[in-house]
């Protein structure tokens, strides 16, 4: 990419010293692609020395592969600014007429000798005379011949260097080339100021969040896994946190040697800061980096939210060696997609206090002590506090809002007017300067000061100089936030609420500004009044339409008032479902009410509330709420065990399934070991337990026992609908419970004892079973006294009685028996347990009586083989049938499984085959059994007469249609033709029988391949019909539109131009009541344009007609003229030349890469045979250049645009001189909006990275 070229006659303005380490940099960055260690390459030594040895040297330990420059494991380079001549090249390898002994070793090892020169600028004779002359001086040599040779001259050392962005940045900020302004390789991209110690402090201070890992205290140990997050994760890793704890010198540490994780390769980090305007964008960069296909890590410091989303979707959509880290100070409640979130927080001052006795030594222990509790763990804030202070003297003298004073002094004194200008600029989380606005932000943030804009320009400038306040672009903001929200107090106090909240009040962006600042004062009683202030009518977030981010941001300060304006909207909503959009951010505010164990019950009553009314939408995450607030850890709230328990107890024991189900979920939740998830946390404030209650050693043996009590007393007595709910969750987490929490191991047994007691527990049985399995699977040891109680109550719960023993066959989930992972082994024992419970369930026909409904309601593995067991030595199977049919027909509207009665009758059919008809005769007549009769077929080939009955039955509006339609292709089945049409024409005639018929001839083509070259016309009619009846009738998804395309590839083998002109009439059919749209039948028009290109074409470019009858560039600028083969289309254009004009315009005249539909940069073979053999080739053309500029797409319009005019550039060597000169006089007009498109949206990427908010 140009952004990484560098001019390769700027090499020889390189000092000898750096074009030395420039090798040496591309050495070891080439190293490190390669799986190596830089410290594999040494280098060092004056270039000018008459007898010196090699300049760089590589020596390989690690793995090796061939690539680049180097070629062989070991090589010896040798540096040289100036150009050398053959004769020249002589006398440097063989100083004093002898080869250099080092040059001589590396050849005995089979390795390479480069020079390198930056004077070089040679041709290919120029380049083969050195590298012959390099060949004559190692003549003489015994290992001479097994050396690799060559010879860099300035342009392969730029090529060189075009592949190693971090390099490529060293160099340009070396050669002071500007293109990449503000990028930087590996260095100090912390603050540390030059000379001083940058050696990461490790001392305790910091607390890691990694999603689903538990906090990380220790800097090393998050160190490795934010590096493994960014070698193995998603490829894009967000590092946010408050300002000033050194998220950009941990960012800088991931490339380090610290931790047990081999650092991150140093030469693949390629870095900027927002806030030095780089160029390119980040947007531009990455697409660079994407480009280059090799491993890149690309770090982008106080990356706003809304950039690193933009980053990430690029990112996700070509997935491959590049990595994304991004780092900000921005920690609100963002989820980015495609990211791996590490939050960064202070815990404790010990980093910075070290930090401070780093950079002042004059401070004593106690006063660095003394400074950095002041900055709360906030190292920026530290040194502005220390920069601040007299330089002689203890700080005894001080107290903290004197020292905090003195980051307002001027000359020894106070300057009132900059600490009034810093607390009103405070007020809101950014502001802007230049005035773009409107209104002014400075010139109404002024009139609060009671300052001029002039004067509040000004002294934004000294809080940038003074390091109180960051620059992006236009925008500021006063930080680190620990400074930013004391002044903010300070001036809610000396400046009246009412003229805070009614001047914020009509200014949108100002107004949101502020309530972010606000989220972090929640213990500030003028922001409360301000919230409430605007929650009154006719505020900004009063009634059931207020300003959202605003009440997001806020509710937390008022959550009572909150909540009432929540329940308000979600009352609104439900009223007008159609405003669903909202409903995540009420569950999010809900979330952050309920952070008070005071509003837990009530912010949990609205969760419930939303959850039951939006259930059958599934248009909420009230209910993933809802569960998240009941973890043992991660929850959000700090309402504790009883509280807790309370409100699940209360929905568990209601007389309503709507609530009761809510309960099981929250004690479900509730009984969970591990897997916690911070999905619904809140980071947008500064209450200090924003992760919720962290219950510790008794407390967490306290919140199970509790939980247990209130499972075990619902299982046992809670409402009847109920309980099998409860015990399931008891028994998918018992587990965890018994291996994490010993302290309950002699509870869990008492309870485990009493549900078995009250009914069979199998279940928990399987639970209990399972977890033992594993843990001798693992090697797990338990205590001699825990093993016996774990065995005793597994032999214990052992269901004896066949009901309990058939139950816990059915929800057994995977065979415990199967030690050595040998599946078919385990399903064969399965097979013969259910046979011989069949055969027990038919010699017992009262429990076959009790337990008949739960087998036809069972949800888990078929159960086939059980019905095989009803008939084996059963003497009187028709009542085993009678007893069955009964127990179905008492509810058969129920979703049910029925396999066993497939098995039943096929086992009849062997043994009793006048009671297996008798029983078919009976399900035909009677209206519940007739709706499922594909339960009841036998085996293989049907008998004419049963087949009779499968037609007419399957043409039946009640009937099981999907039961029935792969009758016409399993090949068990032997139909005929004549047959399936018969079958598929009854299907057909029912409603959504088409799809039937559709998915059934897709099924038989795959079955028979390639066994038949066409299918009769009757069957082909009949696909036909079904897909048109589709097309004209069905809503169309993406898997349809497939599954028709399929079929048809099948029933067109042999073209029929009547079947193609019905299907392309029902799609321009349908496109008319679409405005012309196709999006939804893109393959079916496909599979048309490839099959009968002249029938496609002549419908869709009817005569008379000027453009075609259906829009042919959809969203994704795909269109189905592209698969139209060339020569046919080129033909059917010759039969009336006023159809090239049509055709050229709907040509998409760019290659696509085959598998991922992205183009490449070539003239498709359609467009280019097209234009050859158009009698206007010059319209041909300029139809390709109106192309140019796609209808929607991803990442730069500009660079697409780009890409397509280098591919139509191409034909600059056509043989028509129209072509020629058409390209000639159009590319440049094209060049230059393409230029300002560019520009646009440079700006604009500037302008989104540049915020800080928006």
């Amino acid at each position: 990419m140009p952004i990484f070229d560098i001019p390769s006659n700027r090499l020889v303005d390189l000092s000898d010293a750096d074009l030395r380490e420039l090798i040496a940099r591309l050495c070891e960055a080439e190293r490190e692609r390669q799986g190596g260690h830089r410290n594999e390459v040494r280098w060092g030594g004056s270039q000018t020395a008459a007898d010196g040895g090699l300049d760089v040297v590589v020596e390989p330990t690690g793995p090796f592969i061939a690539a680049g420059p180097l070629a062989r494991r070991d090589v010896g380079i040798q540096v040289k600014a100036a150009d050398l001549t053959p004769g020249a090249i002589v006398t440097e390898m063989r100083p004093g007429g002898n080869l250099r002994p080092a040059i001589s070793a590396i050849a005995a090892r089979g390795g390479s000798y480069l020079i390198a020169s930056a004077g070089a600028n040679c041709s290919e004779a120029m380049l083969k005379r050195r590298v012959d002359a390099m060949r004559e001086a190692v003549a003489d040599d015994p290992n001479g011949t097994r050396l690799e040779l060559a010879l860099l001259d300035r342009n392969a050392i730029s090529r060189w260097v075009s592949t190693h962005p971090s390099v490529a940045a060293w160099l340009r900020r070396r050669l002071d080339l500007p293109i990449l302004a503000g990028w930087q390789p590996f260095g100090r991209w912390s603050s540390t100021p030059e000379g001083e110690v940058d050696d990461l402090i490790c001392e305790e201070g910091l607390v890691f969040h990694i999603e689903r890992r538990a906090p990380i205290r220790n800097l090393p140990e998050a160190l490795d896994e934010i590096r493994k997050l960014v070698r193995d994760g998603t490829g894009a890793v967000r590092i946010a946190g408050l300002s000033g704890i050194g998220k950009s010198r941990i960012a800088q540490a991931l490339f380090e040697p610290i931790g047990s994780v081999s650092a991150l390769p140093v030469s693949h980090a390629v870095y900027t800061d927002l806030g030095h305007s780089p160029n390119p964008t980040p947007t531009g960069m990455l697409e660079a980096l994407i480009e280059r296909s090799a491993p890149a890590v690309l770090v982008v410091d106080n990356c706003p939210p809304d950039t690193h989303q933009a980053l990430a979707r690029k990112l996700a959509e070509r997935p491959g060696a590049v990595r994304l880290v991004t780092v900000e100070y921005d920690v609100r409640n963002d989820r980015p997609e495609e990211t791996d979130v590490i939050r960064v927080e202070a815990e404790g001052s010990d980093i910075v206090e070290a930090l401070l006795r780093r950079r002042r030594t004059d401070l004593s222990t106690g006063d660095a002590r003394r400074l950095a509790e002041l900055a709360q763990g906030n190292a920026r804030l530290g040194f502005a506090l220390a920069q601040a202070i007299p330089q002689t003297g203890s700080l005894t003298a001080f107290d903290d809002a004197t020292l905090f004073d003195r980051l307002f002094w001027q000359r020894e004194e106070r300057n009132e007017e900059l600490a009034r200008a810093a607390e009103v600029l405070s007020l809101v989380y950014s502001f802007e300067v230049d005035g773009d606005e409107q209104p002014d932000e400075l010139l109404f943030l002024g009139s609060l000061a009671e300052l001029s804009r002039g004067a509040m320009h000004r002294h934004a400038s000294t809080l940038l100089d003074r390091g109180l306040a960051q620059a992006r672009s236009r925008w500021r903001a006063v930080l680190p936030h620990a400074l930013a929200n004391r002044l903010a107090r300070k001036a809610l106090r000396s400046i009246p609420f009412r003229n805070i909240a009614d001047g914020f009040a009509d200014k949108p962006r100002l107004r949101r500004s502020l309530a972010r600042r606000l989220s972090y004062l929640h213990d500030c009683d003028e922001a409360r009044r301000i919230v409430n202030r605007w929650m009154e009518t006719g505020g900004p977030v009063h009634g059931t339409a207020p300003d959202l981010q605003v009440l997001e941001a806020v509710c937390h300060l008022v959550p009572e008032d909150a909540l009432h304006v929540v329940n308000a909207m979600a009352a609104a909503i439900a009223a007008a479902p159609e405003e669903f959009l909202h409903l995540d951010s009420l569950t999010r505010m809900i979330a952050r009410i309920a952070h008070s164990e005071v509003m837990f019950p009530q912010a949990c009553e609205t969760l419930v509330s939303l959850a039951i009314t939006f259930d059958e939408q599934r248009a909420s995450n009230a209910d993933d709420v809802l569960s998240s607030l009941f973890g043992l850890y991660l929850s959000g709230t700090l309402a504790k065990t009883e509280a807790r328990v309370q409100v699940a107890s209360q929905y568990l024991l209601a007389n309503n399934a709507n609530q009761n189900s809510r309960g099981v979920s929250m004690l479900k939740s509730a009984l969970r070991t591990g897997h916690w998830s911070s999905s619904i946390l809140s980071f947008d404030d500064a209450r200090p337990d924003s992760f919720g209650w962290e219950p510790r050693g008794a407390e967490v043996v306290d919140w199970f026992s509790r939980w247990l009590e209130l499972a075990a007393h619902t299982a046992l007595a809670g409402p009847v609908e109920v309980r099998d709910s409860v015990r399931k969750a008891l028994s998918d987490e018992i587990d965890g419970i018994w291996r994490r929490v010993p302290t309950l191991r002699s509870k869990i047994d008492a309870i485990a004892r009493q549900l078995h007691e009250e009914a069979p527990w199998v279940e928990g049985w399987h639970a209990l079973r399972r977890m033992r399995y594993l843990l001798n699977k693992r090697g797990s040891e338990l205590s001699a006294e825990d093993s016996a109680l774990l065995q005793k109550l597994i032999d214990d719960m052992a269901p004896t009685d066949l009901s309990a023993r058939v139950r816990a066959e059915t929800v057994r989930g995977w065979d415990l028996d199967s030690e050595d992972d040998d599946h078919r082994a385990a399903e064969a024992r399965r097979t013969e347990r259910l046979e011989l419970l069949g055969q027990e369930l038919a010699a017992s026909p009262d429990v076959l009586q009790a337990i008949g409904r739960d087998l036809f309601e069972h949800k888990g593995r078929p159960l086939y083989s059980l019905g095989i067991g009803l008939v084996q030595g059963n003497r009187e199977p028709r009542r085993t049938w009678e007893i069955l049919r009964d127990l179905y027909l008492s509810d058969p509207d129920k979703p049910q499984q029925v396999g066993f009665l497939s098995g039943l009758l096929h086992q009849l059919d062997e043994s009793s085959p006048a009671v297996a008809e008798s029983i078919r005769a009976e399900c035909r007549v009677t209206p519940g059994l007739r709706r499922i009769y594909s339960v009841f077929l036998p085996k293989g080939v049907l008998s004419e007469d049963e087949l009779e009955n499968v037609v007419e039955i399957a043409g039946e509006a009640e009937t099981a249609a999907w039961l029935l339609h792969d009758i016409a292709w399993r090949e068990e089945r032997e139909l005929n033709d004549e047959q399936r049409v018969r079958l598929l024409r009854s299907l057909s005639g029912r409603e959504g029988g088409a799809l039937l018929v559709v998915d059934a001839l897709r099924m038989l083509g795959f079955v028979e391949k390639s066994s038949r070259d066409a299918w009769p016309e009757e069957l082909n009619a009949t696909g036909v019909d079904a897909v048109i009846a589709i097309i004209t009738n069905e809503e169309i998804n993406s898997n349809i539109d497939h599954d028709m395309a399929e079929a048809l590839s099948y029933c067109m083998r042999d073209e029929s131009s009547a079947l193609a002109e019905r299907c392309m009439d029902a799609i321009i059919a349908r496109a008319a009541r679409r405005y012309g749209s196709t999006y939804d039948v893109e393959r079916t028009l496909a599979e048309l344009a490839r099959k009968s290109p002249q029938i496609f074409l002549s419908r869709l470019f009817p005569d008379g007609k000027d453009g075609p009858s259906i829009r042919l560039r959809s969203g994704l600028d795909r269109d189905c003229l592209i698969h139209v083969p060339v020569n046919p289309l080129i033909e059917w254009c010759r039969e009336d030349p006023i159809r090239w004009s049509k055709v050229a315009p709907n040509i998409s005249p760019f290659a696509r890469a085959s598998q991922d539909n992205d183009e490449v940069s070539e003239i498709s073979p359609q467009a280019l045979g097209f234009l050859n053999a158009a009698p206007c080739p010059e319209q041909v053309v300029e139809a390709y250049l109106e192309y140019l500029a796609p209808m929607s797409w991803s990442g730069s319009r500009a660079d697409i645009m780009e890409s397509r005019l280098k591919s139509v550039e191409t034909l600059v060597g056509h043989p028509a001189p129209e072509v020629r000169h058409t390209i000639a006089r159009l590319a440049p007009g094209i060049r230059a909006k393409i230029g300002r498109i560019r520009e646009a949206e440079q700006e604009e990427e500037r302008e989104r990275d540049q915020r800080f908010e928006w």
